[in-house]
């Protein structure tokens, strides 16, 4: 037999060794199971990311099911329904073990062979051992897989909580913060579409990591989807006016004054309509004089010039002639 390395006299026992051994073999790990519901059961609690989601989700519930197919009682453990499949149907084990012979006479050839093999003192001791991380990063990769699985039944809050816990897992790893940064903005995309609040949560995460990494230009953009949030999915002009402007200072510290003059405008817009008025001026004075030395843009200058006049009609007139004269003496220029 090719599975056990096993050897039998004639066809006939070979045939029957097969469908009693390997009939019920999982395709994922290997394992051979007694029957055809041993295998399922098994399938579903060790390879089916669901099972793990609802046991976290709702941890006095009954998930475990019985390992007799005529029989549909369900348990809270795995520990109680293998007390219930002894007592009652009298199942022990439901795993089949087979004596790998061959592949024993194997392992021992070869650990004589290491064995005589020269080893440097210097790798007889392996500099670091870590545990654990395989674990995490199969968790975290089932945990994205659950997150789409729910994002292609639209199954919004549920989707978001896969990706966060997703991004933590990626987290606890310490050494993928771009695939925890990627995970946070998935679950803001779907909680975006039921609570634009934990959207926001995600998405000052994301900016955080993106922050600790030095792309300021992928910060600056999760800043400014922030903005987009308390500008109309839940209003709120302050906070929108502190994201712009956090988006315009990473911008401005990676040289890309243009996206930078596009959060400014919105910032001096905003500090406007809250009769921030002194705040509005020195923004749309800086986006003015910054245009005005620019080749291309020079003629925008004009109408941010014209937008701080204004400002400055609601504060003093006297400054509003003062101004007057520079914004004419520029405009020429």
């Amino acid at each position: 037999c090719d599975l056990c390395f096993r050897e039998f006299p004639n066809i006939v026992e070979f045939e029957s060794h097969y469908a009693e051994a390997h009939t019920h073999q999982c395709a994922a790990c290997a394992k051979m199971f007694i029957s055809e519901r041993a295998l399922e059961v098994h399938s579903d609690e060790t390879h089916c990311p669901f099972h793990s989601l609802n046991v976290e989700r709702d941890p006095s519930g009954n998930h475990f099911k019985c390992y007799d197919e005529q029989c549909g009682s369900t348990f809270k453990s795995a520990i109680e329904r293998d007390e219930h499949c002894q007592k009652v149907h009298n199942i022990t084990d439901v795993e089949v073990t087979i004596e790998k012979r061959k592949l024993a006479r194997r392992m021992d050839e070869l650990q004589l062979t290491l064995g005589k093999m020269k080893v440097s003192k210097k790798r007889a001791v392996p500099r670091s051992v870590k545990f654990g991380e395989q674990e995490k990063t199969f968790a975290g990769v089932r945990s994205t897989k659950a997150g789409n699985l729910f994002k292609m039944a639209k199954m919004w809050k549920e989707a978001g909580d896969a990706f966060v816990r997703a991004a933590e897992l990626h987290g606890a790893k310490g050494d993928s913060k771009h695939d925890c940064a990627s995970q946070y903005a998935e679950a803001a995309n779907c909680y975006r579409k039921i609570n634009p609040q934990l959207a926001v949560d995600c998405l000052t995460k994301t900016s955080e990591i993106y922050t600790d990494m030095g792309r300021f230009n992928m910060a600056a953009k999760n800043h400014v989807t922030i903005a987009e949030l308390y500008e109309n999915e839940c209003p709120d002009l302050e906070q929108c006016i502190q994201h712009y402007q956090k988006a315009a200072d990473y911008y401005k510290g990676e040289e890309a004054k243009s996206s930078a003059t596009k959060c400014l405008i919105k910032v001096a817009q905003y500090a406007a309509q809250l009769e921030q008025y002194q705040k509005a001026i020195s923004v749309f004075e800086e986006i003015a004089m910054w245009e005005a030395d620019h080749p291309t843009l020079k003629y925008a200058a004009k109408n941010h010039f014209f937008q701080a006049l204004l400002c400055y009609l609601c504060v003093d007139i006297v400054s509003f002639s003062h101004f007057l004269f520079i914004s004419d003496i520029m405009t020429r220029i």
